[in-house]
């Protein structure tokens, strides 16, 4: 075999065993016309079997792709539940953490709150407790005011009754005493009334009698 019908024998060769199984143009060296149209129809077969081949590779792909899909979804589909799952698992974590802080804070401010109203309800108390002894001090020392003014007064009243009492009874003895004094002037009238009344009586009839005494004797 010459050299040039070994170097036509192995371009297909070469073309169909290329990296990306694209078509490649071979340009052997000048050959004799017979050896132009074996070159001419082995690239015409050449470019219709890598038609064939393109087309069996992206049939081939097709039905890779397809057969991917149909593995590949459900593994997405799960892993996306996974991930979600596990998302939504940190979530409630994060959220369970959180919650604990939140109730630890409003456990603590609730204990602060406790306390700083315990301590304002002891000095309520203690305020409270100190007015109330002053008041009850005040109320006392006017109590006693009271009691004196009270005192006082009574003992005015008293006062003011008592020389009332006594005026009253030097006016009733004052009284009777100047009764007694008219009475007594009274009776002493009616008596000399009666007294002289007696005596015209008397002497009436003493004459009377000596007329009687005249006439008969």
């Amino acid at each position: 075999m010459s050299q040039p019908t070994k170097r036509l024998l192995l371009y297909p060769l070469l073309a169909q065993n290329s990296k990306f199984n694209s078509p490649v143009v071979v340009r052997p060296p000048s050959a004799h016309p017979l050896h132009r149209r074996l070159l001419r129809r082995r690239r015409i077969i050449i470019q219709q079997q890598q038609k064939k081949n393109t087309k069996g590779h992206w049939h081939y792909c097709g039905k890779i792709i397809k057969v991917l899909s149909a593995i590949l979804v459900p593994m997405m589909i799960a892993a996306f539940t996974i991930v979600t799952t596990i998302q939504q698992r940190r979530i409630s974590e994060r959220n369970r953490e959180k919650d604990i802080q939140i109730a630890d804070y409003q456990r603590e401010q609730a204990t602060q709150l406790n306390e700083q109203n315990r301590l304002k309800d002891m000095e309520i108390a203690n305020i409270k407790g100190t007015l109330d002894r002053q008041i009850a001090e005040e109320n006392r020392e006017k109590d006693l005011q009271i009691a004196n003014i009270t005192g006082a007064l009574e003992r005015q009243i008293a006062e003011q009754n008592r020389a009332k009492d006594i005026q009253i009874a030097d006016y009733q003895r004052e009284q009777a005493t100047q009764l007694n004094e008219q009475n007594r002037m009274k009776d002493m009238e009616i008596a000399n009334i009666k007294g002289t009344l007696e005596r015209q009586i008397a002497e009436e009839n003493r004459e009377k009698d000596l007329r009687i005494a005249n006439i008969t004797g």
